[in-house]
């Protein structure tokens, strides 16, 4: 509903190419074409942000209306089930980490929350560092994985905020802009004016 409020208004119509014929319209036309751009930019740094808030992706359906028996093939608790199971976690400890009866399909940032944050508050983590060196070698490959998914998640909210800071900017130095061109029109006009 927020997106649709936020984005979903009338678009402008499509401007035709005989318009950049005509010198006096280029301008307004690249002033409709920046503003689309501009739009743009803003609704997909809002749709990433919330699609990485969005529940997970369902279990899909079999022909026969029951669950597809193909762990991986869209079924986001199943798959955490299997990384977490890759991290020697008991099967009761992934239960109750994963399980949650309100919402069986974990966001990417619940998932996150699940690897950075909800992982090591289980004792069994730390219990099986002890058993041998081979579970800490494989641990060690696991939270280096997490540690690039963080990385890159990371990167990627840099770069929606470099972007988002650029296009506000933009917005402010045509703000300027425009005074300026505003002070300088009146000037001129004040010299026209003077007599003689």
């Amino acid at each position: 509903a927020l997106s649709r409020n936020l984005y979903a208004h009338e678009l402008p119509v499509r401007i035709s190419e005989t318009t950049f014929h005509v010198e006096d319209n280029k301008p307004r036309a690249l002033d409709v074409r920046t503003l689309a751009a501009q739009r743009s930019v803003a609704e997909a740094t809002f749709d990433t942000i919330v699609g990485m808030k969005s529940l997970g992706t369902p279990e899909p359906a079999a022909p026969g209306g029951g669950p597809v028996p193909i762990v991986g093939s869209g079924d986001t608790s199943q798959y955490l089930k299997l990384l977490l199971e890759a991290l020697d976690m008991p099967p009761e400890a992934i239960k109750q980490l994963l399980w949650n009866e309100d919402d069986p399909r974990p966001s990417y940032f619940a998932q996150m929350e699940i690897f950075t944050k909800k992982l090591f508050q289980n004792p069994a983590f730390y219990v099986e560092l002890y058993e041998s060196p081979a579970n800490v070698g494989r641990k060690k490959v696991a939270l280096q994985t997490i540690e690039l998914m963080q990385d890159f998640d990371t990167l990627q909210s840099y770069l929606r905020t470099e972007m988002m800071l650029s296009l506000v900017l933009e917005l402010e130095i045509l703000r300027l802009q425009d005074a300026v061109q505003n002070r300088v029109n009146a000037l001129r006009q004040e010299g026209e004016n003077v007599p003689g």
